[in-house]
């Protein structure tokens, strides 16, 4: 941002572009953090001109791509009604206290750390580093502000708010820290070695959590097998991430639900599905189901506010109660298979 010479100027908007032909959703979230960052290192530094010409290159290199970029970004995530954003937004917010708790991750796997040693770097290298490492240490801090409730009502009224997930600009958040300390040059060899340890024992206590996937009890398995087994065309999982992401990489037969599901043209409808079994809308939700090709749907029955009426309408529009136990409720479609 600082150096004025052409040919990174010119590497940069070859990144973006690269980038976005890699993956869409990657580039929107760097050039969000790049857009941060030019912000708060201009206003820091009082060096606005530098920074928008890069930002400007960074543009170009994106709209490059827009031949492939456009027909990408048509339905999906951007077609997402406002309340259905709002209520994922929600759920990719998390309390400050939760987000820099070291114990939470040692009891569910799935629970959201920023990392304490990350938010203490940070804050320690806001306040005690020049003005040319402080704009990493401070964007990495807004980045961090913005994964917690408390910027919910700000995050709703931006506009593409689609793309301010902010949960998942963790890694740039973290990757500033990193950044910042490299330029650090002031900051003593003791200090940093201190810091970069805390770093690395935060972190490790996370390392054998990449690859594990035995925190949830056998009989889920075997409620996920038996929906599989039965199932003709597509599985849905209505269990409202309370399972976590065991049963998309668990399943064996064809989903509704899964990874990136944001981005399908369909997302519109399988957000709807959560909102018509929260708020007891069975017609709609087992019709729906049918539309997105699922004959096979697993529910979790504390989800349920009136299973009586439930059990009823399933009766009345063809569905066949497969299985049941304490925790779930499988319904089948009859479908014609060859």
């Amino acid at each position: 941002l600082t150096e004025k010479r052409i040919g990174n100027l010119i590497a940069l908007a070859f990144i973006m572009f690269l980038l976005t032909l890699t993956h869409a959703m990657l580039t929107a979230m760097i050039g969000v953090s790049l857009f941060l960052f030019s912000v708060v290192y201009g206003v820091v530094n009082k060096s606005y001109k530098e920074n928008f010409i890069s930002l400007v290159y960074a543009f170009m290199g994106i709209m490059c791509a827009s031949f492939w970029l456009y027909p990408a970004l048509k339905g999906g995530i951007l077609s997402i009604d406002s309340e259905a954003v709002a209520n994922v937004m929600k759920d990719l917010t998390y309390p400050i206290k939760n987000s820099i708790n070291p114990f939470l991750r040692l009891h569910n796997i799935e629970a959201y750390y920023y990392g304490l040693a990350f938010a203490f770097t940070a804050l320690f290298g806001f306040f005690m580093s020049t003005k040319k490492e402080a704009p990493y240490f401070l964007s990495a801090l807004i980045i961090f502000f913005g994964t917690s409730k408390a910027a919910l009502p700000l995050l709703e009224k931006l506009p593409v708010n689609q793309l301010f997930w902010i949960n998942r600009f963790t890694t740039i958040s973290m990757a500033m820290i990193g950044v910042g300390l490299l330029y650090w040059k002031s900051l003593r060899k003791s200090i940093l070695i201190l810091l970069l340890s805390l770093l690395v024992i935060d972190s490790a206590f996370s390392f054998h959590l990449l690859g594990f996937n035995g925190q949830f009890p056998d009989t889920l398995s075997k409620e996920l097998d038996i929906a599989s087994k039965i199932s003709s065309q597509r599985v849905a999982v209505l269990d409202g991430s309370q399972f976590g992401s065991f049963p998309s990489f668990y399943t064996k037969a064809p989903q509704v639900y899964g990874w990136a599901w944001q981005g399908a043209g369909t997302a519109e409808n399988i957000v709807l599905l959560n909102t018509a079994l929260e708020n007891g809308y069975y017609e709609v939700m087992f019709d729906r189901i049918l539309e997105l090709g699922a004959d096979t749907l697993l529910i979790k029955k504390d989800l349920i506010n009136e299973l009586s009426r439930l059990e009823k309408v399933a009766l009345n529009q063809g569905y066949i109660e497969k299985y049941r136990d304490d925790r779930v409720i499988i319904y089948k479609y009859p479908v014609a298979t060859k």
